[in-house]
């Protein structure tokens, strides 16, 4: 393999030495007119436009190729890359290769699944092999029958220590069989405070510590290291070529494909000069580019763990010791806030027991306003009016007119305004600008009660606004009206 692969080295060197021969003396000649030419790594790490970088790196990287030092095997390689990103190989051959493999396993696939039901649930093709199939007719062997040669095959042996078993025959066939038949142990000879650890040592004795010692202070020594090492090995020590495992790896690269298709192809007798160079320039350029990174790469990660670290690692104490000032400071915060939570705990549930007195006072006000309606005096005097009118609209009915006239006596009574309004409210459902001027009802009230609706009003007024004689007036019509309309709503 490998002297066809020399022989394959040979003809495509003798293919591309014919035309890269036409390039190597200009290219020798572009780096012989620039003087000074920029070291492309330079570039590659001071340069700051990306774009700019990568133009000039390419023409440095361009300008310090030595076509002389590239190898066939990496000339070949390029020139193949160079073809297959031209896409001027053909089609791509692994991806039908791909596809014959895939329609091959589905192919396959319906084979297995298209077997027939006997052969179903069975591992193995042949049954017959399977040897636990047998494990019944095995037991139901009789003594005569246990030893036959050609059962035997099919059962499995157990396997047993011998220095356990008896034989067969009662003769030793071993030496440990005859230890355990003919020599038994004597009762004086029994150790009853004998253990199995007793018997063996648990360390190095002392000698083999004191030689360990020794030799580990010898070859703690490196010039003695050296030394041995130069008596040991002399000039047949591993020295390494440079560029012998480059070249290795570029073999194997070209051994992945097949080199006699490539040089007979027209797509390598067609490529020019100029697309040979570009091709070798490229791929060792690329080459080149992609190493220098990866060792920069390398060189940050080294650079990284080497910086220490921007925070200071915590203290590893074993009991976690903190300063005793901290900790009473810390107390002192944590009970200051357990104080103010448990205060506000206490004043939510002040707040919610007021909210509760208030709803229960409230509804024995409402029950007791209930209760003291029947129970009212019946008094003809200002005060049971006022009492006897807040009862009855309580049970939403329209009060007396007798009360009513009772409360707009002249004097000095409270409530009074606040109990008119409510009645104009729960019995008429009148609110805010609903009280008509003073000439309206003097019209109303003089007027038959046929044609007192046909008197328009010239105005309306709040009733939060107008006087108490304005708005009694107002509800005593209303009442009054109320009775003559709906006197089922009178309070007996």
């Amino acid at each position: 393999m490998k002297q066809l692969f020399l022989v394959i080295l040979v003809t495509s060197t003798n293919l591309l030495i014919t035309r890269v021969s036409g390039f190597v003396s200009c290219v020798s000649r572009q780096q012989q007119t620039d003087a000074s030419p920029r070291n492309w790594k330079c570039a590659l790490q001071t340069s700051s436009n990306s774009e700019e970088a990568e133009r000039e790196v390419d023409e440095n990287v361009y300008q310090s190729i030595d076509i002389d030092a590239v190898s066939d095997a990496e000339a070949l390689l390029a020139v193949r890359a160079y073809l297959q990103r031209k896409n001027r190989l053909g089609s791509w051959s692994k991806y039908e290769e791909r596809k014959r493999q895939a329609r091959q396993s589905i192919s396959s696939m319906q084979n297995a699944s298209s077997r027939s039901v006997d052969e179903a649930g069975f591992f193995w093709e042949d049954p017959a092999q399977l040897r636990y199939l047998y494990h019944d007719s095995e037991a139901s062997k009789t003594i005569s029958s246990r030893h036959d040669d050609s059962e035997a095959d099919l059962s499995e042996t157990e396997e047993t220590d011998e220095t356990l078993v008896l034989p067969v025959d009662g003769e030793a066939k071993s030496r440990t069989d005859t230890e355990l038949l003919d020599f038994p142990m004597d009762e004086e000879d029994f150790d009853a405070d004998a253990t199995a650890d007793s018997f063996f040592d648990h360390g190095p004795s002392d000698s083999r510590i004191r030689r360990s010692k020794a030799a580990r202070k010898t070859w703690s020594n490196p010039d003695w290291r050296k030394m041995w090492y130069e008596r040991r090995w002399g000039e047949r020590r591993r020295q390494r070529v440079p560029g012998k495992q480059e070249q290795k790896i570029m073999e194997d690269r070209v051994r992945t494909f097949n080199p006699d298709q490539l040089l007979g192809s027209e797509a390598l007798s067609s490529l020019t000069e100029g697309e040979i160079a570009d091709a070798i320039c490229s791929y060792v350029g690329a080459n080149r580019k992609r190493s220098f990174s990866r060792q920069i790469s390398l060189q940050e990660r080294k650079a990284a763990l080497q910086k220490p670290p921007p925070i200071q690692a915590l203290p590893r104490d074993y009991l976690l010791q903190q300063d005793p000032a901290v900790l009473i400071e810390n107390r002192r915060k944590r009970a200051r806030r357990a104080s103010q939570a448990y205060q506000k705990r206490l004043d939510n549930e002040s707040f919610q027991r007021d909210g509760q007195r208030r709803r229960q006072a409230s509804a024995k006000r409402a029950a007791d306003g209930k209760a003291s309606a029947r129970t009212i005096s019946q008094a003809r005097t200002p005060d049971a009016a006022l009492q006897r009118i807040t009862a009855d609209l309580d049970d939403e009915r329209i009060p007396a007119i007798l009360d009513v006239e009772l409360i707009l006596e002249p004097i000095r009574l409270g409530r009074r305004k606040n109990v008119l309004r409510r009645i104009l409210s729960v019995c008429f459902d009148l609110r805010g600008k609903c009280v008509p001027d003073e000439s309206t009802l003097e019209e109303w009230n003089n007027a038959k009660e046929d044609t007192a609706e046909s008197v328009e009003p010239y105005g309306f007024v709040f009733a939060t606004s107008c006087s108490i004689d304005h708005l009694g007036k107002f509800v005593l019509y209303c009442v009054q009206k109320a009775h003559r309309e709906l006197p089922f709503f009178v309070r007996k």
